[in-house]
């Protein structure tokens, strides 16, 4: 009643109810609320059609992805992919934050979906209209067609394509905005790992944001990876990152090798040995930061330098030394009291 209300206030009188078309998927008025005045209602149709459209809603969707309002181009990507996710048979993907965890895919690949009726095509060219959208003027778009291409990705059979969307994801790593580098990190870990290759050679990009983003895509994909050698390749690129003269890329190399460490015991003793040195570079956050990882993986050849930490000139890294060496001391069974920093 409280959303009822509210589109009838936005829209004015007359306007379309859409959520009761949504409960009766009514696609077809949904796609004419999408030519709506006002941008709300166009907002909630897009989104009502990801729930309850199908082929039919697809080339509006896209036209969609030109509205003149963010909003309703983030609902066009968002309700494309959950079209094409039910295309594959699969269920509709989550979004915002919980989407960047989303494994599955949907994409141009397979037949074997609940609706085979959609032409290869016409999918094909919504794909490419997502891709088109990491360059749109809103950031909350580019971020939302990261999200949707970390789903459909890893489905595309034909490697031409996945190279493709690998190109347009790798230079979205160095977008001026955090979300959309995180989530088109997200994307490319999601990816099979022949991309190991294009990351790496984005470390090496002149410009440091999309070298941070690389080094993000990096560590969650030796996170997702059960690969001893492909995780080997990881820590080596990361490692190589962590004595980068840019301290920013050192920080961003030093809180990926904590990611890849924490949990994976295979990588354990090549990641300490890098965060080890970082406790003694040059700049303070660094330092901290790798405290802080090195407390987190719990390995005991971390102590010393934990130790050594207690003396820091600044009063963040000793915080984070003496909480570290409490948790390392607790990862080996010792019960300690409070350090004194």
């Amino acid at each position: 009643m409280v959303i009822r209300f509210f589109q009838n206030r936005v829209g004015g009188r007359g306007a379309p109810d859409v959520e009761a078309l949504r409960t009766r998927e009514d696609s077809d008025r949904l796609v004419t609320a999408l030519n709506h005045h006002e941008p709300a209602v166009r907002e909630a149709a897009a989104s009502a059609l990801g729930d309850v459209g199908g082929s039919e809603a697809i080339p509006p969707l896209g036209n969609a992805l030109s509205d003149s309002e963010w909003m309703v181009r983030r609902a066009a990507v968002r309700a494309l992919v959950c079209i094409l996710s039910r295309y594959v048979g699969l269920p509709p993907p989550k979004t915002g934050k919980q989407q960047r965890n989303t494994t599955n895919g949907a994409g141009v690949l397979s037949s074997q979906g609940k609706d085979q009726n959609l032409d290869e095509a016409l999918v094909s060219r919504q794909v490419s209209a997502l891709v088109r959208a990491l360059q749109d003027e809103a950031w909350q778009v580019r971020e939302a067609a990261a999200e949707a291409l970390a789903i459909v990705a890893p489905q595309m059979d034909e490697q031409s394509e996945r190279d493709r969307l690998t190109r347009a994801l790798i230079q979205s790593l160095g977008d001026q905005r955090s979300p959309v580098r995180k989530a088109a990190a997200a994307a490319l870990a999601n990816q099979r790992p022949a991309e190991l290759e294009e990351l790496s050679a984005a470390l090496n990009h002149s410009d440091w944001e999309r070298q941070e983003g690389a080094a993000l895509a990096l560590s969650l994909l030796g996170q997702k990876s059960k690969d001893p050698d492909l995780q080997a390749k990881v820590v080596a690129l990361l490692t190589g990152m962590s004595s980068d003269p840019d301290p920013r890329l050192r920080l961003s190399a030093v809180r990926a090798l904590g990611q890849v460490g924490q949990g994976l015991a295979d990588t354990k003793p090549t990641v300490v040995e890098p965060l080890t040195i970082a406790t003694t570079d040059q700049d303070g956050q660094v330092r901290e930061s790798a405290a802080r990882a090195l407390g987190r993986i719990g390995d005991a050849q971390a102590a010393r330098a934990l130790i050594d930490l207690l003396e820091d000139p600044k009063e963040s890294v000793r915080s984070t030394a003496a909480q570290a060496l409490d948790r390392l001391a607790r990862a080996q069974g010792i019960q300690t009291g409070p350090l004194r920093t």
